[in-house]
């Protein structure tokens, strides 16, 4: 988003980090922050918490998205179900 931002003379300000996305909904809807993210993502999180999506000002592209897990989990075959069920969903999308 950076980059999107600065080839248009622009630049962002991080108003708040979070440990999970739970936690935006509320963030959102106590200040005036707003959230870049995909629209699938912004029309779910908006569901049910008084929060409205609208496109960005700025031409955003495809963004490659990664899973990041432990070591310790990459052998575990729950896990692995849960990793494999995530990847189809995105694609599916």
């Amino acid at each position: 988003m950076d980059v999107v931002l600065a080839a248009e003379g622009l630049s962002r300000r991080l108003g708040a980090v979070v440990a999970h996305l739970s936690a935006v909904p509320d963030i959102l809807a106590r200040t005036g922050m707003i959230m870049t993210l995909s629209a699938r993502l912004a029309r779910q999180m908006a569901e049910g918490h008084r929060l409205i999506t609208r496109p960005p000002p700025v031409n955003v592209r495809h963004t490659r998205l990664s899973m990041i897990l432990h070591r310790r989990f990459e052998a575990d075959p729950g896990h692995a179900w849960l990793r494999r069920r995530r990847l189809a969903e995105a694609r599916e999308a």
